[in-house]
């Protein structure tokens, strides 16, 4: 009979315990205690405009680099979002180069109803990253296409 218990002590007199296998990480909720707390400090309006800021400066920065390998991009947005809708190109390996070096980005593919794939990345810029990490993430764009070669 499987048995639940919290910290050691069972629910029921007839369980003897186990740990949820990938259970709780309960330390992940000091973390998020101390983001929310850093969000209220910071203020909505400060982490949208920090957020936006950063999308605005990334967009053509991640379009010269598509554009430099010759690949045809569609920004749909450049916001503290930008998502890239690119024609004649998977973006799927680049976002798995991209997330194994933890850089995690959404990957959209989909198929229209007039049969037209799209192959989308989308991109979010956190209020409390950096302008060098960003430039770091042009870098790997970049070491990706020269291994592609």
């Amino acid at each position: 009979m499987p048995t639940l218990f919290w910290s050691g002590e069972s629910i029921s007199a007839d369980s003897s315990g186990f740990g949820i296998p990938s259970g709780h990480d309960c330390a992940a909720y000091a973390g998020l205690e101390r983001a929310l707390a850093l969000y209220a400090q910071t203020g909505p309006e400060n982490v949208h405009r920090r957020s936006t800021w950063l999308g605005e400066v990334m967009a053509p920065e991640l379009s010269r680099a598509f554009h430099q390998q010759g690949i045809d991009d569609a920004p749909i947005a450049a916001h503290a979002m930008i998502a890239f809708d690119f024609k004649g190109f998977d973006s799927f390996p680049l976002y798995a180069f991209l997330n194994e070096r933890q850089i995690h980005l959404k990957c959209i593919k989909n198929t229209l109803y007039d049969g037209t794939s799209q192959s989308i990345l989308r991109f979010g810029f956190p209020y409390y990253e950096g302008q060098n990490r960003l430039q770091t993430l042009i870098g790997v764009i970049d070491e990706f296409f020269k291994q592609q070669r």
